[in-house]
């Protein structure tokens, strides 16, 4: 019995890993693509999902969210993945008309949903409204002022995170850096870089205050 759940457990998979292959051939293919470099790899999402997943596993309760989610890949694989409500934000409209159809290609439009807005502008009510638990960014392409507004709600929150590490600077001090993912190629074949998995230490620990309280 338990060889015939691994079996299908491998299955799916398979199937999952398929359809992101699919489209991350489609997404190539794209003018908006700019040959892939904005987008990581297959294996390169399992690397980070796996991380995100076991410093906080991915319950029927969590809702994941890509902050500049461009052609929608991690969303989609989360939502083929764990079966849970994705978000992405993408401030160019043509990304999240190509996103949204490759959502539907998927099978997943009932799960995953793309907004055109701006990361600065996504504000605490926004994640709570959404009960956002795991958050995700390929913020290489963020400038300064960008990295300083997205983690203002972010900072409010008890989050688990995956960014790079490439502006660790502008991380909130109460943040923990709990695991780095190294060597996480882009589609286009270039070199890896680091992204760090985070939580917000000085929020969770006002939130089990609290639950001590009650």
């Amino acid at each position: 019995m338990a060889e015939k759940h691994t079996n299908r457990i491998d299955k799916e998979d398979e199937r999952i890993d398929g359809m992101i292959k699919v489209l991350e051939r489609a997404w190539i293919k794209e003018l908006d693509s700019e040959g892939s470099n904005n987008s990581i790899t297959l294996a390169g999402v399992k690397q980070v999902f796996a991380a995100l997943n076991r410093v906080e596993p991915f319950t029927r309760e969590s809702a994941f969210l890509d902050l500049g989610s461009g052609a929608g890949i991690p969303c989609i694989y989360a939502a083929l993945k764990y079966n849970i409500p994705a978000y992405g934000i993408e401030i160019d409209s043509s990304l999240v008309r190509i996103a949204s159809e490759f959502a539907r290609r998927a099978g997943v439009s009932h799960l995953v949903t793309f907004y055109v807005q701006d990361v600065a502008e996504t504000t605490v009510d926004w994640y709570r409204e959404k009960a956002i638990t795991h958050v995700y960014s390929y913020d290489v392409v963020f400038n300064p002022g960008y990295w300083e507004a997205m983690f203002v709600p972010i900072e409010q929150l008890s989050l688990i995170g995956a960014t790079t590490k490439r502006f660790k600077s502008y991380w909130p001090p109460t943040f923990e850096l709990i695991e780095t993912v190294n060597r996480v190629m882009l589609a286009g074949g270039r070199s890896g870089f680091a992204f760090g998995i985070w939580r917000n230490v000085l929020e969770r620990a006002r939130r089990d205050a609290s639950v001590e309280r009650d």
